[in-house]
């Protein structure tokens, strides 16, 4: 695979590197969440007039910066040379960008956008902020009663489904035992213990509280087709 090189992203290559263009392109396809890189920028104009100093490089360690910055929407992605891809659209306004932004700074501290499962766990993560944010008025000082965690919405949705299936909620009748249940939910796709399904009958169940993602979608689907007798309007986010 041949590309070109046209900007470094502030990386400086290794003084003996004999092939920068490929360094860099190795660089951006090997990359991991807060990699560090060395930069050897020149000393500042401002310090060589203050500071009296000669002109010479200085060494520094830094984070590698090359994730997308979002500042346009990602649109009709697919995989090009074993790495995402994807054309852009202006976002709508400028709230839009800082919410994107601010999302993504925390976001990619654990993980990087390098396939289409990337991608599909980032939309995730920011549909899910996205659309509980807009439920927050339902709640006392707005606060959510369920957090997303590390699992983000498939994790929402395991949680209140447990929660609703062992108090009897949302149609369901409760005939399976904890390990059917657990083996049920596993062969789905869920992350399940016997132990997670014991415990589902701790908590409040709240009624449409989960995300509508490109990661839940599917997995409700399957648990309709699994338990006729849910129903499936109690579960995604109005």
């Amino acid at each position: 695979m041949k590309c070109e090189v046209l900007a470094k992203g502030s990386v400086s290559p290794p003084p003996d590197c004999e092939n920068i263009n490929q360094y860099i392109v190795d660089l951006y396809f090997n990359r991991i969440p807060e990699q560090k890189v060395m930069t050897r920028p020149f000393v500042s104009v401002k310090d060589q007039w203050v500071k009296a100093l000669d002109v010479f490089r200085l060494a520094r360690e830094t984070t590698l910066n090359y994730e997308y910055d979002f500042k346009r929407r990602p649109v009709k992605r697919r995989m090009v040379n074993s790495h995402v891809a994807y054309e852009t659209v202006p976002w709508n306004n400028i709230e839009e960008i800082e919410k994107v932004q601010d999302l993504l700074s925390t976001w990619k501290k654990k993980r990087c956008i390098k396939t289409l499962e990337d991608f599909d766990v980032w939309e995730d993560y920011y549909e899910s902020h996205l659309q509980l944010d807009r439920v927050r008025g339902r709640f006392p000082n707005g606060r959510l009663p369920i957090q997303i965690t590390e699992e983000g919405s498939i994790g929402l949705l395991k949680r209140l489904f447990l929660r609703a299936y062992n108090k009897r909620c949302w149609g369901m009748d409760r005939p399976l035992t904890n390990s059917k249940l657990a083996e049920l939910m596993s062969r789905i796709g869920f992350t399940v213990t016997e132990h997670d399904a014991k415990n589902g009958n701790k908590g409040t169940v709240y009624d449409n509280l989960v995300p509508c993602t490109v990661l839940t979608k599917p997995l409700v689907k399957k648990l309709k087709k699994a338990i006729p007798e849910l129903d499936v309007s109690k579960i995604f986010i109005d």
